[in-house]
């Protein structure tokens, strides 16, 4: 019992400290939309497993499709999703 109780505890103050973290998101460049926030949005499809984002100083995204050997580029400013390598 005593574990439940202390694992309630935890649980309540990640909560708060994600719910004061989240309110003090640090967006310089105004990539995040304050009416988003929270949501989820597919940017693409057809990958078969996706894994490893960078980011870049522009604030593009790369990421493998392992399976298929591929590098791609997301485009910041566009929001196209191009084969980089």
């Amino acid at each position: 019992m005593k574990m439940k109780k202390q694992l309630s505890i935890l649980a309540v103050a990640l909560c708060c400290a994600a719910t004061y973290s989240y309110s003090q998101i640090f967006d310089p460049a105004g990539l995040i939309s304050p009416s988003q926030h929270g949501q989820v949005t597919t940017l693409g499809t057809g990958f078969s497993f996706t894994e490893g984002p960078a980011v870049d100083a522009h604030g593009n995204v790369f990421f493998t499709d392992q399976p298929n050997d591929k590098i791609y580029r997301w485009d910041a400013h566009t929001g196209a999703i191009t084969l980089f390598l």
